[in-house]
């Protein structure tokens, strides 16, 4: 379908994409060039990307733009990170929305969604928190963000907060700056690195726009020091109390986080503090649940921790609770549940029924058809 296929992003995820596609592409060509064809190679070499990232339409926020025959779109800031979008399609006089990953408070750099306020007839909806209504407030996990940072550096030892390079690092590095200008932790030496590096140039970029929070806050008035992969060794984060901010946020083997976790969990009195979701399969969730000085499995190794482990899960998805208050208030007649595991797509598609009685729900399964709006 390409160069034919039409795409529509915002000028944010535009930047975004021309980012990561470049970050895969090159650790494709490291990893898997003598196991992939020289023709399949030269769709990830920078030309090409450029070329496909130069044809993507920005789309106009909350305006009607013409997506095919009898089609329109219309787009709005969605709160999830910065670009994220919620869509709505007018289809032959009925309309369908998606609400890709959405968020309806404000997080720390990002803005809350501004979503259509009209009739909707039918919802495509995201459920990744569906499991839990009864969630831990945000005010509650930064006070015990900030309890598990004092303790740590008081005893002259440094903090891990592993993060995802788009999003949550850019969240994490503006809350950390927030707790060091009020006084709640100390001021101590910050240091980030790796991809986020050029996507937190992106969030400035568009600090005055309608995604974020605070208009005009920039990640680079943040102090921070920016760590290189080749000559860094973890230990001089160990010199004096710090506070690092990197990627992978699920600590994937090779990664910065787990060449530095490798190091702090050697000692008693640093934390590697979780501030997203955990994957079964990956080292931070292994790391996670580990208990002190009980072997575990790390990686491809076996380690074991004497360092302080927290939990300070900082979701970029809506509550559960709020969710299903703004479908309501749109009326829709149809509701797809999608975006999350089984039982919070179970728990959430439940409550939703409880709340609208009546309401048609569907949570659509792998490879088959379903018809978009009621007959």
């Amino acid at each position: 379908m390409f160069p034919h296929l039409r795409v529509y992003a915002s000028r944010p995820t535009r930047e975004i994409m021309d980012i990561v596609m470049k970050s895969n592409a090159r650790l494709l060509k490291r990893d898997m060039a003598h196991h992939m064809h020289d023709e399949v190679m030269k769709y990830y070499e920078d030309d090409y990307i450029d070329t496909i990232t130069q044809m993507i339409y920005d789309i106009r926020i909350q305006e009607k733009e013409d997506i095919a025959y009898g089609i329109k779109g219309s787009f709005y800031p969605s709160g999830h990170i910065i670009g994220a979008m919620s869509v709505v399609l007018d289809i032959n006089g009925r309309n369908l929305m998606h609400t890709g990953d959405i968020r309806f408070e404000k997080q720390f750099f990002t803005g809350s969604a501004i979503p259509p306020d009209y009739h909707i007839d039918t919802i495509i909806t995201e459920a990744t928190n569906g499991a839990d209504f009864n969630p831990e407030p945000v005010e509650s996990i930064r006070k015990r963000l900030a309890m598990a940072i004092n303790s740590s550096l008081s005893a002259n030892g440094s903090v891990l907060l592993p993060a995802f390079a788009t999003g949550k690092t850019q969240e994490v590095l503006t809350l950390i700056w927030s707790m060091m200008r009020r006084g709640q932790i100390p001021r101590v030496p910050i240091y980030t690195g790796g991809m986020s590096i050029p996507l937190s140039k992106v969030y400035d970029r568009n600090c005055y726009s309608e995604w974020a929070a605070r208009p005009g806050f920039e990640l680079r008035d943040i102090p921070k020091e920016k760590i290189g992969r080749k000559e860094f060794s973890p230990r001089e984060l160990l010199k004096e109390p710090t506070i690092t901010v990197v990627t992978n946020g699920m600590v994937k083997e090779g990664s910065l986080s787990y060449k530095i976790a490798l190091e702090f969990m050697k000692h008693k009195n640093c934390l590697i503090g979780f501030m997203g979701y955990q994957d079964e399969k990956e080292p931070g969730y292994k790391l996670l649940g580990s208990e002190r000085d009980i072997p575990f499995e790390f990686g491809s190794r076996t380690e074991k921790r004497v360092c302080e482990i927290g939990d300070f899960r900082l979701t970029s998805h809506a509550e559960p609770h709020k969710l299903i208050d703004y479908i309501a208030s749109v009326k829709p007649n149809k509701v797809f549940v999608v975006h999350g595991d089984s039982d919070a797509i179970g728990n959430f598609s439940e409550h939703l029924y409880d709340a609208i009685p009546g309401i048609s729900i569907t949570i659509p399964e792998k490879g088959k058809y379903y018809s978009l709006f009621n007959i």
